[in-house]
């Protein structure tokens, strides 16, 4: 099957809203980290993260990336916390835990596919996620701003296409009305008039 067949299937229909805890990154990340692919088929896989998310965004898709980042020392405070809380703490493998050994690679990597999939149309925003209450209250900030700042883009554009067909069909109308005129105007010729023009074609 295609690479982002799953994703494909489960894209959230028009006027609904889907979450994708890791989304299209972070198998691309672990595998690259886990030195299961080569550098080239890690961008060789930012581009095809680029393409798909370019392919979304023409459509009108709002795409907004969040990087929830921690320290070093936190993350090893959380990942020590997590792996005793009964809610967070089952995995399906201890890979789907980010050791502490391996984040610097890890961050190094996930910043090289950040800034290379990063445009005006499909922007991340890094956000600090050691506190709990600066990262949810700047999380929840940052989705009302961007979905209404795309609500409102599409309505400006909404008003500026029905401005446009207003405009063409007024432009039609009004042909059509000239091209009736001059019609109107155009005398039929006369037999007489085809009879002296045919001797004149002759001479």
């Amino acid at each position: 099957r295609p690479k982002f067949w799953r994703y494909w299937r489960t894209l959230p229909a028009a006027g609904t809203i889907g979450l994708y805890p890791g989304g299209w990154y972070q198998d691309l990340i672990n595998q690259y980290c886990a030195r299961k692919v080569s550098r080239a088929m890690l961008e060789e896989g930012v581009l095809r993260i680029k393409a798909f998310e370019h392919t979304l965004a023409e459509e009108g898709t709002l795409i907004i990336k969040l990087w929830l980042h921690v320290s070093k020392a936190e993350h090893r405070r959380q990942l020590d916390g997590h792996r005793k809380d009964p809610l967070v703490g089952f995995r399906a493998s201890d890979r789907a835990w980010v050791s502490p050994k391996d984040y610097n690679a890890y961050v190094t990597a996930a910043g090289h596919v950040m800034r290379e999939t990063m445009d005006g149309k499909t922007p991340w925003f890094i956000i600090e996620g050691g506190d709990d209450n600066y990262r949810r209250a700047t999380v929840l900030g940052t989705l009302r701003d961007a979905l209404r700042d795309h609500l409102d883009a599409r309505r400006a554009l909404l008003k500026q296409r029905q401005k446009a067909l207003k405009k063409a069909a007024k432009a039609a109308k009004k042909q059509k009305r000239k091209d009736k005129g001059d019609g109107a105007n155009t005398a039929p010729t006369t037999p007489r008039a085809k009879s002296v023009s045919r001797r004149v074609l002759d001479t």
